[in-house]
């Protein structure tokens, strides 16, 4: 409950997925005006389906750091559909997708083993870009490691350039090129421990990539610490650092709360449509990573793309329908009269896919009957203007 100068806000909820009928039931305290009670019901195509329709989707690339990105989200995916209880025919189509998108990334390589950050018209060799050449290396062994591709030619010509060109790890390229580069088992605990002592000087970005480097050579003490301090940072984070910081929090232990917290509202902001180019798939990539640990990710039956309809219903009343793929999300809300409590949700759920589903319940008391937990909880200086009903 958030305790204000007016009474207090109280608030029950539920969340969660479904691919069948439920219903479920939320209630507040008596002590709640019933004027004031408010319900909120949201619901979207599941994290899966929505990952799927956004990789399938594709996109244009602005540069090579795009296009690494495409082929290490579209690996990703490829490889956790492998295998999985999706249907052939949609796994198919992802791993074409995938072996197209690496095909693309190949045919850009210079001949000494980079990648420049554009293709020239003429075809010519363009100096390598560090940035881009990493990345493209994260996207060629995930290819690999997903059976795209089987040359390891590609992939051991840019090991061997990016340990020329690196000699110092203190810009974002760099660090890029030392996570790659750890990825590939190619490089030295001793530049990763010297800049571990001063992991509080680097950008969140960095952070995570630091940690992402400690955890491909299996050093868990030293990832989960760098995790935990990003963790703690929360929505300060900008997009790209969440990004990074999900793929850290999927590998190692004990982060499960951080990386659901942070997949929910990279997926949020991933569906605002002006996110594009390299920034775009490395959060597909994430969203794609974080679910190992999760239900599987891949189970909706037969494995095609959702098809279905939701009535919803509160209190046994009809309060609209969410139909997919026609809609990517809808939200209905109920206040007032029309909302008596407790409030009983369903889910008349017919067709096939998964929906997920937020349901929030609040209201306003002018009595707070437990004041002991004021002894306990974190006040600010914020003020919230009352409601109308309490002017």
């Amino acid at each position: 409950a958030k305790v204000r100068p007016w009474g207090v806000e109280e608030r029950d909820g539920k969340a969660g997925t479904f691919a069948d009928n439920t219903s479920f039931t939320l209630e507040l305290p008596e002590t709640i005006h019933p004027d004031s009670a408010r319900l909120t019901l949201d619901l979207s195509l599941a994290t899966n389906e929505t990952l799927l329709s956004l990789a399938e989707g594709g996109g244009w690339d602005v540069s090579l750091s795009a296009t690494a990105a495409r082929a290490f989200a579209l690996s990703t995916l490829a490889l956790k559909m492998t295998g999985s209880a999706l249907g052939s025919a949609r796994t198919e189509r992802m791993r074409a997708l995938a072996r197209s998108a690496v095909g693309a990334l190949l045919s850009a390589q210079n001949r000494d083993g980079s990648w420049p950050f554009v293709v020239a018209r003429d075809r010519r060799n363009i100096s390598g870009d560090v940035s881009t050449t990493a990345w493209a290396l994260c996207a060629i062994l995930r290819a690999q490691e997903a059976g795209l591709i089987a040359d390891t030619t590609p992939s051991n010509n840019c090991i061997n350039w990016l340990q020329s060109n690196v000699s110092s790890h203190d810009s974002i390229p760099e660090q890029e090129a030392l996570l790659a580069l750890s990825i590939a088992g190619a490089v030295d605990f001793s530049p990763l421990n010297r800049l571990n002592r001063n992991y509080k000087d680097l950008t969140p970005s960095g952070q995570a990539m630091l940690g992402l480097a400690f955890a491909a050579m299996d050093k868990e003490s030293y990832a989960k610490t760098l995790a935990d301090h990003l963790a703690a940072q929360g929505d300060k984070l900008d997009f790209h650092s969440r990004a990074l910081a999900i793929l850290l929090f999927d590998s190692v232990s004990g982060m499960g709360q951080s990386r659901r917290l942070f997949a929910d509202s990279l997926l949020a902001d991933l569906q605002r449509r002006w996110i594009y180019g390299a920034h775009r798939w490395l959060a597909i990539t994430a969203l794609a990573s974080s679910s190992r640990s999760e239900t599987p990710v891949y189970s909706g039956p037969e494995g095609d793309k959702a098809n279905f309809e939701v009535d919803v219903l509160v209190n046994g009343k009809s309060v609209g329908t969410f139909s997919a793929p026609k809609d990517d999300n809808t939200s209905f809300s109920l206040s007032g009269i029309d909302l008596k409590l407790p409030a009983k949700v369903e889910f008349k759920y017919k067709g096939r896919g998964e929906c997920a589903y937020r349901a929030q319940l609040v209201g306003f008391s002018s009595k707070f009957e437990r004041r002991r937990e004021l002894d306990y909880s974190v006040h600010d200086e914020k003020f919230y203007h009352s409601p109308k009903l309490y002017k």
